[in-house]
């Protein structure tokens, strides 16, 4: 004869102790007092939280959580992103920089002031913020180019999500 053991849960009731159906219930430490809260508080939300996970969510319910988790986590890192790219934009530029696009540009310097490399009194180019100029400047070009397709890729993740 076989014999099955059930347990009967009723939602509202508190979840017996030493029992748990959650493998992160067991490997997570639990803080039931924290420094900046009450502990009576604490006690509360924890048992808050014990109720709603024993809530029953459709398949359905729990694939839309998930996805709203998904959501927060690519936006997070569209934000993170497109600060990047805006500080990179602000370091390799000078507003300050009135740009002669009728003139030749230097070879040295990447000035357009109308002088050659072998008359340049500036000397070497040091970056882009110098002369605005992020073509003549190879690895903060790709810098600039990583920054702009991680933007564009995020984009599309979330577009598809």
């Amino acid at each position: 004869m076989r014999r099955m053991k059930l347990r009967i849960f009723d939602g509202c009731s508190p979840q017996v102790s030493g029992f748990s159906t959650d493998k992160r219930d067991v490997m997570e430490p639990k803080c039931l007092f924290e420094s900046s809260r009450d502990p009576v508080e604490a006690l509360e939300s924890d048992c808050k939280r014990q109720l709603r996970k024993n809530v029953y969510r459709s398949p359905l319910q729990l694939l839309i959580d998930e996805l709203e988790d998904e959501v927060h986590v690519k936006s997070v890192e569209f934000e993170s992103a497109k600060e990047h790219l805006k500080s990179l934009e602000k370091k390799f530029t000078n507003p300050n920089l009135k740009i002669d696009k009728t003139k030749s540009q230097c070879g040295q310097c990447h000035m357009r002031l109308g002088h050659t490399k072998r008359n340049c009194e500036i000397g070497v180019c040091e970056g882009p913020q110098i002369c605005n100029d992020l073509d003549k400047h190879d690895v903060e070009k790709k810098q600039f180019y990583d920054a702009s397709t991680t933007v564009k890729n995020i984009t599309k993740d979330l577009e598809k999500l």
